[in-house]
């Protein structure tokens, strides 16, 4: 940071202090040579350092403003992404950066991104829009991987997908205090959607997860998953991945298909359907 006048010319009193060749000069007045001379250097120096810090904060907002294409980059970007029905959103280079012409907020629609790069060099994208995530219609997709050519690096290849949420089969026993019976199934049910949703978008569905949402219910004594199976919305029921099979957990994790999950919602395969509680 560029130092004051009066600190220059503090340093420069300082300095001629120590140079016993000039012991002669103790002038008090304002207008001495050798004081008038030593303003106008510090007046220069604060000029030339004054200069070099705006060239600086210049510099670093250059850099801080470039695109970098990592995966937080291109995340970060992607949340930028505007749609409106009506107006067709087009990016531009506004000081050589990839960007709306006009910034809108309300346009904004994706919620809920992950962005990895696979061993083949593609990147993966995933995408949710809404408070309650939900998947893109066709149009809003295909604007977003439009947008996505138009900001990305040359030679970059992204695999943009936004699917209806992944389903979530239990069966199983759950063993309860009786005095709860009247709240036991709605209590649980709701520990279980309130699991799901607070999963990291694109993380795992967990074993130990699904059974800690249980048992932190008041009243639930203990439990025996009989199956676990996680489908993607396109998968028929039954043919989904069995994290649980006959008591016999065969992955204590499993990875959404479409970043987030939801209770399965097929006509009797509800957790309401599923799952049986037992009063001790």
């Amino acid at each position: 940071m560029a130092r004051t006048i009066a600190q220059i010319q503090t340093e420069m009193d300082n300095e001629q202090a120590l140079q016993t060749g000039l012991s002669g000069l103790t002038s008090t007045s304002q207008v001495a040579i050798y004081t008038l001379w030593k303003y106008i250097m510090s007046s220069c120096i604060w000029t030339h350092e004054t200069l070099w810090d705006l060239f600086k904060v210049d510099i670093e907002t250059i850099v801080n403003n470039a695109p970098v294409g990592t995966e937080k980059w291109v995340q970060s970007e992607i949340f930028k992404f505007q749609y409106d029905t009506m107006t067709p959103q087009v990016v531009g280079l506004v000081d050589f950066v990839p960007a709306y012409p006009v910034v809108d907020d309300a346009l904004k629609i994706i919620t809920r991104c992950s962005v990895k790069t696979q061993p083949n060099r593609i990147v993966k994208v995933k995408v949710a829009k809404g408070t309650t995530p939900t998947a893109l219609n066709g149009t809003e997709l295909s604007s977003l991987i439009g947008y996505l050519t138009d900001i990305s690096f040359a030679g970059v290849q992204y695999n943009v997908t936004s699917q209806a949420a992944d389903k979530l089969f239990i069966s199983g026993k759950i063993y309860y205090n009786g005095q709860y019976a009247s709240v036991i199934q709605t209590n649980v049910i709701a520990a279980l959607d309130a699991y799901m949703a607070s999963l990291p978008f694109d993380g795992f569905v967990r074993i130990s997860g699904i059974e800690d949402a249980i048992q932190s219910v008041a009243g639930v004594n203990d439990l025996m998953l009989d199956v676990v199976q996680l489908r993607g919305d396109t998968i028929g029921l039954g043919f989904g991945t069995d994290l649980v099979f006959n008591a016999t957990e065969f992955f204590y994790r499993y990875p959404t298909i479409s970043g987030y999950v939801v209770q399965e919602n097929t006509i009797g395969s509800t957790f309401l359907d599923s799952l049986v509680f037992i009063p001790q």
